[in-house]
Order: structure tokens, then C-alpha cells, then sequence
């Protein structure tokens, strides 16, 4: 039985859209510090390394795109404002920008793996606070989601800052062509019955992680 079941509608979106806003914050400072760590200070100076996600909202992917996924009945999901990378400080661009764009899914499954350790711990939640712990698993849910869906090498999506960091100078430089049509093609795909199959994906992954941690 899923925990948002017998839930109000509103509760349901608040606690997905609480879930939803961690995780990008986590994300977005994951990319932040791992820029940090490789030497660039642009984003750590714009506050960007932070779990406050004020630090992070962008007015269509943060705030208007969930509430469209929740009326159409898909899971809450969206994004922050991109985290601002200078180049010319990067030791080697294109290797760092690899680490950079791979670190923010990274963070999400990291969490997610997290979060399946303490399970134990709540499944008591279940019945003494169905609140508290339908928050809990739609956390590990959107994180899995997000890291998979974020990893599809669609510009701004963090998988073509991975593809691009593989790419030749003279493709890259042609695939940096699709930055402009970059939210018209995550929208044919999020009604294309793409996020379907990352759906199918994230739930294997959510099982074989439940495992790994020993819960599964």
C-alpha cells in the first residue's frame, strides 16, 4: 500500500514538494562544492554550496513545473537554477566539468542509499506518523528519479555536461547547438512515455539498493 494513500491531495503534494526541495538542494550543492574542490570559487561565492533551497529556486523548475507534474499525476518533480561554472578557473575543463555534472546525481543516489540503512528505523513511522514516513520514502523515490532522469544527455539535463566531457572539440561543439531547444525536449520526453521507463529503471534500482543496504 503505497503511504500517500487516504492522504488528502494537498498533503500529499506538500510532502512530495518538501521531498523534492531537499533533494535539489543537495544536488545543486553537490555541483557547487565539487566545483569548489576543483578550483572554481564562482558558485560557492553566489551561496550556492548550501541546503537552503531559497538558494536555489528557479521560478519555473522549482515552483510552476511541480505543481504541473502533480496535476498531470506524475510523480512532483523539477529542477533548480543551473550552478554557474568559469571555465578558466578548471584545472582541465573537460574533465572537471565530467566530475562537476556527475556529482549532483551522485549526491541523490548517495542520500538515497543512505536513507535505505535507516529504514529500520522507520518502519514504526508507518503507522504512529503516516506523514512523517510517506516524506521518508518519497525521498529515497525522488532522489532515485532524479539522479536517472538528470543523467539523460539532454542540455541543461546534468547528462550532457557527462556526454560533452567525451565528446571531440568539433561535435561538442555542435551538440552545444541543442542548449536553445534543451526544455522542448525535456518536455517531448516527459510526455513521450520516457519518464515511464526511467520510472521502470529507478524502481530495479530501488530494489537492487534496498538490497545493497541490506534492507531489501
Amino acid at each position: 500500500m503505497s503511504p500517500f494513500e487516504q492522504m488528502p491531495g494537498y498533503l500529499v503534494f506538500i510532502i512530495q514538494y518538501a521531498a523534492l526541495l531537499l533533494c535539489i538542494s543537495v544536488h545543486e550543492s553537490a555541483h557547487a562544492l565539487s566545483a569548489h574542490l576543483l578550483g572554481d570559487e564562482t558558485a560557492n561565492l553566489q551561496g550556492r554550496i548550501s541546503l537552503n533551497p531559497l538558494a536555489h529556486i528557479d521560478m519555473f523548475g522549482t515552483v510552476i513545473f511541480p505543481i504541473m507534474a502533480f496535476l498531470f499525476r506524475i510523480p512532483v518533480i523539477g529542477w533548480a537554477k543551473p550552478v554557474s561554472i568559469d571555465p578558466r578557473n578548471l584545472r582541465d575543463f573537460k574533465r572537471d566539468d565530467i566530475i562537476i555534472s556527475a556529482s549532483g546525481p551522485a549526491s541523490n543516489l548517495l542520500l538515497a542509499f543512505l536513507l535505505f540503512i535507516i529504514s529500520p528505523l522507520m518502519v514504526g513511522l508507518s503507522e504512529s506518523a503516516p506523514p512523517i514516513f510517506a516524506f521518508y520514502t518519497y525521498l529515497i523515490t525522488i532522489n532515485i528519479i532524479l539522479a536517472f532522469f538528470n543523467l539523460i544527455p539532454v542540455p541543461p539535463l546534468d547528462g550532457s555536461g557527462v556526454l560533452r566531457g567525451f565528446l571531440p572539440d568539433d561535435l561538442a561543439e555542435k551538440y552545444d547547438r541543442l542548449q536553445g531547444f534543451g526544455f522542448i525536449l525535456i518536455y517531448i520526453l516527459l510526455f513521450s512515455g520516457v519518464l515511464d521507463l526511467i520510472l521502470g529503471v529507478a524502481s530495479q534500482f530501488y530494489r537492487a539498493i534496498g538490497i545493497a543496504a541490506g534492507v531489501g
